[in-house]
């Protein structure tokens, strides 16, 4: 499944379609509520928004439960969210 997520994830966080990424991760979220990489796309939205504060922490979630593609999250998110994140 985190081949779907995260294949789907990244397509839609590329074209910054908040819509379609709710949907994925809604999917996802129902099937498997601590997920790593459904946690980590959760962020994105929040990101766009520019909900520092949520996207933090909802990264720092996702980081607990098990993501650590730390080049992907560097390369995702600028470096004032990545330096309070508790790697």
């Amino acid at each position: 499944m985190e081949y779907f997520v995260t294949h789907f994830g990244n397509q839609v966080v590329k074209e910054q379609n908040a819509e379609m990424l709710n949907k994925i991760v809604f999917v996802y979220r129902t099937l498997e509520p601590e997920n790593p990489y459904v946690l980590y796309f959760s962020a994105f939205p929040y990101f766009w928004k520019g909900n520092n504060e949520a996207t933090i922490s909802i990264l720092n979630k996702s980081i607990q439960a098990g993501f650590f593609d730390i080049a992907q999250i560097k390369n995702d998110f600028p470096e004032s969210i990545t330096s309070k994140l508790i790697f």
